[in-house]
C-alpha cells in the first residue's frame, strides 16, 4: 500500500469515522490531503499514519486529563475579596 491514493470513504473506513468528519479533518489540515483536480481529493497512507501518531493520546495523558478535568479550582487570596465576574448570555 506505499505508493496507493485512499479515498476519504477508505479513510474514514480505516479510521471508524464518518466520511464528513475525514472532510472536516482535511479543512482543518489535521489531515494531508492531495488535490489532483477541481474535484478529486486524495490521502496517501502515510498522510493517514501521520494523523493517528498526531492526535493518539496516551493511556498517562487520558488519565492526567481526567483528573484535571475532576479538579476544582482553589480560589487564591487574592481574588476572595473580589466579586464573581461570570458573565451569563
Amino acid at each position: 500500500m506505499p505508493n496507493q491514493l485512499l479515498t476519504a470513504e477508505e479513510v474514514a473506513e480505516m479510521l471508524g469515522f464518518n466520511v464528513e468528519y475525514v472532510w472536516r479533518l482535511a479543512r482543518e489540515h489535521k489531515i494531508d490531503v492531495f488535490i489532483l483536480g477541481r474535484k478529486i481529493r486524495r490521502f496517501t497512507p502515510d498522510a493517514v499514519q501521520k494523523f493517528i501518531k498526531d492526535y493518539t493520546v496516551t493511556k498517562e495523558e487520558a488519565e492526567h486529563w481526567e483528573q484535571e478535568k475532576h479538579q476544582t479550582p482553589q480560589a487564591s487570596d487574592n481574588n476572595k475579596d473580589k466579586p464573581n465576574t461570570t458573565i451569563k448570555e
